[in-house]
């Protein structure tokens, strides 16, 4: 993700998601191939933790650049989540914010709304 940190919504691609979704899916399989000693370490468990977030998360991500998503449906994403997106001003909003929005606690809302700017 650090590769697309300091990224504007507006810069990043799709393609560039479904990158950063493969790099997390390589990251979880080293993760879990490291040796049984350094998986009680809580550095472990916290970059485990963060990696499964990544992926879990990235996916909402990628159903909000569908270009379907019109303003409204920011707005609705924001009221569902409680956090202010500056989706107004795409180039100042970055994936970072998009993470830190707590998607994943309110998925099937989020996705309620990707799926009504697709009809």
């Amino acid at each position: 993700m650090n590769q697309f940190k300091d990224k504007t919504w507006t810069e990043v691609s799709k393609e560039d998601l479904t990158q950063m979704e493969d790099n997390a899916e390589k990251y979880r399989l080293q993760c879990l191939g490291l040796p049984k000693d350094l998986k009680e370490w809580p550095a472990y468990k916290a970059l485990k933790e963060d990696i499964e977030n990544l992926k879990n998360v990235l996916p909402l991500i990628i159903e909000m650049k569908k270009p379907s998503i019109r303003p409204r449906h920011w707005e609705e994403v924001c009221n569902i989540t409680g956090v202010k997106l500056p989706h107004e001003t795409p180039d100042q909003m970055t994936i970072e914010d998009l993470y830190n929005a707590n998607l994943l606690d309110h998925e099937e809302d989020v996705l309620d709304q990707t799926e009504s700017a697709d009809k």
